[in-house]
């Protein structure tokens, strides 16, 4: 599992990061270790890694052009079109 923990070191100063470990008392002692003492440590929450890429696809549009491209491919594919030629339709006539 990862953990993003916030500790300080042996001067005082912040440090920020995230660490690999079984658990959160694991990664306690590996920070231990490295000279950190923590103030938080929070369990990362690991996004699929589909779905990752998937959210990269939208970055930057509206919400209003994400709705019209899924209404676009929803009429397409409930139109019994291939999904990959409704893809390839939608791409041909937006501008962006």
């Amino acid at each position: 599992m990862k953990f993003i923990f916030k500790g300080k070191d042996s001067a005082g100063a912040l440090r920020e990061g995230m660490v690999e470990a079984i658990n959160a008392k694991a990664a306690t002692d590996i920070l231990a270790r490295n000279g950190l003492t923590p103030i938080s440590i929070t369990e990362e929450k690991e996004v699929n890694p589909i779905l990752r890429d998937f959210q990269k696809i939208f970055e930057g549009l509206s919400q209003k052009e994400i709705v019209v491209f899924f209404r676009q491919l929803s009429t397409l594919v409930e139109a019994r079109v291939p999904v990959v030629s409704s893809l390839v339709t939608i791409q041909e006539q937006t501008t962006n």
